[in-house]
Order: structure tokens, then sequence, then C-alpha cells
């Protein structure tokens, strides 16, 4: 017998099969649905989020938030233009750090939202704003009863979706929030170092003390990094650079500036220390002579001005004394012996000790006849610096000898001369020797 008809066990499975495929339709339906509306609600989010950033950037303020269903929870003003609910017809969550809404963020500090966002802590939150989602329960604020945050301290907590909070509910919600610092960068003039640089400095002189300049916010403090010279400091308080720069040399550093409103900017400058050594100036000795007393002042430049004298070498010069103020003295009873003494002093600065110098000096002792008659006293021997020689100076001398003066300082041959009478080793002499090695040097007075 032919079946024209479906038997009811076929019926059955027939209409199992249509049953299987039209609720496995509709479930892929329900989540295609889902997922539109948390897709909605996020792009409707981040829109809000925007918005009151543009609001801030134009008002250097945030819109003041209102319960306008009189449910406790702070929403978004109708002033700002934007939609208010989510994607399940739910106003939008708003809130915004303290007096944000009333006082300029760019020029006064706010007490600001802590947040703990999936385990990282911040701390300078302006405003948050998000949406319940599709389970319809606040489970970011902290503030309710019970409270939905297992973190201590903070206003909103912020999980990874799905994660089941303190009051046992799997967290949906969708949230943005801004940093203070983001917010002002968006929108405040920008906070800047206008010092260009410093001033140059001169080793062992006090530097003059130089603060930094800044534009669009209040200084508050400093730090640095980089290297200093020894002596100067950087007043992190004031932001001042003052000190006494022991060192020479170039010394870079990048300083960090903050302003009352927490803001920073930092930049970079490089300080020039000049060298500033110590230096004997005393180049020349004048002449002494047999029998009487030499007193003479030498003279030194660099570091600080106050210096010490000391005497390295007499040169076998009994008694000879060099104070430390920097007087070179020999009694007269002392300079018995005519001749060209090299001795060598030492002046070093009075504060900073290890800055010193060290020079040979040349100190002629002519005999006392030679000082007789119409001369005047000349000039005296002249030196070089640490290890170096140099000549000594010119002098006066008897009338019969005070046409020329004398140094020793290289060997030459003196031909044909017309030196009539110069000053040798203290003596005078009218003739010389046209093939004699002399060591000395003819000056015109």
């Amino acid at each position: 017998m032919n079946k024209k008809a479906f038997s009811l066990i076929e019926l059955a499975f027939v209409l199992i099969i249509m049953g299987i495929i039209l609720t496995g339709g509709i479930s892929i339906f329900t989540l295609y649905v889902k997922s539109e509306k948390r897709k909605q609600t996020k792009d409707i989010v981040k829109t809000a989020c925007e918005a009151i950033k543009g609001y801030a950037k134009d008002k250097k303020i945030l819109p003041t938030p209102t319960d306008k269903n009189g449910d406790g929870f702070l929403e978004l003003p109708p002033d700002i233009g934007i939609q208010s609910k989510d994607a399940y017809n739910q106003f939008l969550v708003y809130n915004i750090a303290s007096d944000i809404d009333t006082s300029d963020f760019c020029q006064n500090p706010i007490a600001l939202i802590s947040l703990n966002d999936k385990g990282s802590r911040k701390e300078n939150v302006a405003f948050i704003v998000y949406s319940k989602s599709e389970n319809r329960t606040d489970d970011t604020d902290c503030s309710q009863t019970p409270s939905p945050c297992s973190v201590e301290d903070v206003s909103y907590q912020i999980r990874n979706p799905d994660e089941t909070t303190d009051t046992g509910k799997k967290y949906d919600d969708i949230v943005c929030y801004i940093d203070i610092n983001v917010l002002r960068e968006n929108s405040c003039p920008k906070f800047e170092i206008t010092t260009s640089s410093f001033p140059i400095g001169t080793q062992y002189l006090e530097y003059p003390p130089s603060s930094i300049n800044v534009v669009n916010g209040t200084l508050d403090s400093c730090s640095y990094s980089g290297d200093l010279p020894k002596g100067l400091d950087f007043d992190e308080s004031s932001c001042t650079l003052s000190g006494t720069p022991e060192e020479a040399g170039t010394f870079n550093i990048t300083i960090t500036a903050t302003d009352t409103i927490g803001r920073k900017t930092s930049k970079s400058f490089t300080i020039t220390i000049n060298p500033n050594p110590v230096k004997i100036e005393t180049n020349f000795l004048p002449y002494a002579y047999t029998g009487q007393d030499y007193t003479v002042a030498l003279s030194a430049s660099g570091a600080t001005g106050s210096y010490i004298w000391t005497l390295e070498s007499n040169g076998g010069l009994t008694d000879l004394n060099l104070s430390s103020d920097g007087v070179l003295s020999v009694s007269g009873e002392n300079l018995t012996t005519a001749g060209v003494y090299t001795i060598k002093v030492k002046v070093c600065d009075e504060k900073y000790n290890d800055e010193c110098s060290s020079k040979q000096l040349y100190l002629t002792v002519l005999s006392s006849s030679a000082s007789s008659g119409g001369g005047g006293s000349g000039g005296g021997g002249g030196g070089g610096g640490d290890g170096g020689s140099g000549g000594g100076g010119g002098g006066g001398g008897s009338s019969s000898c005070s046409s020329y003066q004398v140094t020793l300082i290289n060997s030459r041959y003196l031909n044909n001369t017309r030196i009539r009478s110069v000053l040798v080793d203290g003596q005078c002499r009218r003739s010389l020797s046209s093939r004699r090695r002399y060591n000395w040097q003819v000056n015109d007075p």
C-alpha cells in the first residue's frame, strides 16, 4: 500500500526539527539584539564623554549633574545637547569632581574623584559617565548599600565584563572617565617655562641668584635632574639657582616646574661656569742692593681674591721671608753677595686652599756701589710659572751704567757691539770681549 501522508511518527520528527531550527534562530536573533544594544550603548557613552570634554574646553568648567527621575542617581543635564539615555532607555549616570562645575579648573585646584579600574588605582579623575547596561543595576558606584565594590577608599570600581561583584551580579556597566591632566591639556593654555637660559658664572665667585619664570600658571615648586657644579645649589621650593661654584665647565640640567593645580612642564638648560684659577701677577722683582733692607709686595689674581703666600725656595738667600699676605723681604745684613737668586713662591686661595699657583722669580742683588750716583733703582728679576724659567727685568744703576739694562736669559755672541757700559752680575762693565759668550739680554731703558 502506498503511503500518501506522513505517519504520526514522521510528523512528530518534522515538528521536532522545525522547533530546533526555530529555537536556534530565536537564540541567534536574541544574541544579535543584545550585541547591537551593547554596541549602541558604548557609542552613546563615548559620545557623551566627548561632549563633556567639548563643554569643558569652551567653558573651563564641567556641566552640573542633575537627578532627572529622582532615583538618587545623577545624570547628564539637558543643556549639553546630547542623548542622555542608553540603548536600554536608561539615563546615563554622570558625576564630577567637587566644585569643578563652578570653579575654573585651569586656575584652581580641584578635589578629584578616586576610582579603581580593573585593579589600577586612579586618583585624578575629573568626571565619570557610564551606563548601567542590560542588568539595569549600578555595579560601579561604591557608595551604594550594599556596595558592589571590593576595593576600599575609592568612589568607583570598574571590573572586567561578567566579573561577579560583591552583590553577586555579573558586571556589565559601560564606563568612561577622564583624568584632570588630560582635561587641562585639552582645555587650558599650556603651562610653560619661559626662562631661556641661566647667567654665565665664574668659578669661586658667588653666582647671581637666578629663578625660573613661567606662563599660564602659578609656580608652586620645582625639581631638577642632571649635574650641578660643586657649590651651586637649586632650591626646589623657590626654583632658584644660587651658591658659589667651585668647578668650571658646562653642566646640563633639566628643570621640572609644577604649578598650584598640579600641572608639570620641563625644560633643559646648560649652565656655564668660567674658570678662575689663582695666578701670580708679579713678573719682575725690583733690584736689591747689598747691605740694604729689601721689601716688595707680590700680587695675585683669581679665585676669591684672598690669598695665603708661602716661600718654596729662597734661592740661597739667608733670611729671605715671604709673609702670608705676600710681602717678600730680607734684611740688609743678609744681603752680602751681589748676584741673581732664583726663588720660588706659591700662593693659594684662602678659602679654597687646593686652588694654588707657583712661580719662579729672579731677585737681582747689586753691589751697593751700583746704587750710588745719579741712576735710579731699576727693574728686577722676571719669573716663570710652575717648572718654567724666565728672564729678569731691567734696572737702573750708577751714572756710568744707566744707559742699558741686562737680563740673564740666553746665550749669544756680541759682535761689533756699540754697548759702552752695562751692568753684568751687579758690576759695571765698560769693555766687553767681542768673542766672549755672555748670558744676557740688553734692553733700552
